[in-house]
């Protein structure tokens, strides 16, 4: 991993995937915004337009534009939805058998397809990625290899998610690659309980000797 700065320009560049993180000063005022949620059998995805401030509005605007839902992946037919938020029926799909989604991957990738295709929104426009990540940490981060590895490493303690997440992750760094891909986790969410609702009627000694609560 190694760090550029030329000019206004702050970067991180990683060597394995060649992912790039764009300053805010940057990215374009209108700025595309999807939020992804993977799954054990299923991926969730909206997009949100965010409009930069200005002097008449100091507070940025987000505006939902569209979802999509892929249910049943790894079945012999995963259904497909997609609604914009204006309903325009003609843009629109409602439980799509498609046969060609067999995993989250392609399961992205018929969305980043059906989006060019039928909402004339070109992937290009996209500049941040949310993902739900369930276990990882208690702070969001920026994808790069480290906290790649450092989710992949924690997978055994979320099977069913945290592998279907980072399927994912993977697929928007190959095909977003100048979007930043941004992992935030539920265990993050759940830091929030106090602790005598978040801990497990175990012996606390043993708890704490093995970092559980």
């Amino acid at each position: 991993m190694e760090s550029e700065v030329t000019g206004c320009e702050y970067w991180f560049t990683s060597a394995a995937s060649g992912y790039r993180i764009t300053p805010a000063a940057l990215v374009p005022e209108h700025k595309l915004i999807l939020a992804v949620n993977a799954g054990s059998s299923s991926l969730r995805i909206s997009l949100f337009e965010r409009d930069s401030a200005s002097p008449e509005s100091p507070h940025d605007i987000v505006d939902f534009l569209l979802t999509s839902t892929i249910t049943y992946i790894s079945q012999p037919a995963a259904y497909f939805s997609f609604t914009l938020a204006s309903h325009g029926a003609s843009c629109e799909a409602r439980k799509e058998p498609v046969q060609s989604v067999k995993d989250h991957t392609s399961a992205f990738q018929h969305f980043l397809e059906y989006l060019k295709r039928q909402a004339s929104i070109d992937r290009s426009e996209i500049v941040h990625i949310c993902h739900r990540v369930v276990h990882g940490g208690d702070e969001r981060v920026i994808i790069m290899d480290e906290s790649y590895h450092y989710i992949e490493r924690l997978s055994d303690l979320a099977p069913l998610h945290n592998g279907g997440a980072l399927s994912v992750i993977k697929a928007c760094i190959d095909a977003l690659p100048n979007a930043n891909s941004i992992a935030y986790f539920d265990t993050s969410f759940h830091r929030t309980m106090p602790e005598h609702i978040s801990m497990y009627p175990i012996w606390q000694d043993v708890a704490k000797k093995r970092g559980l609560k």
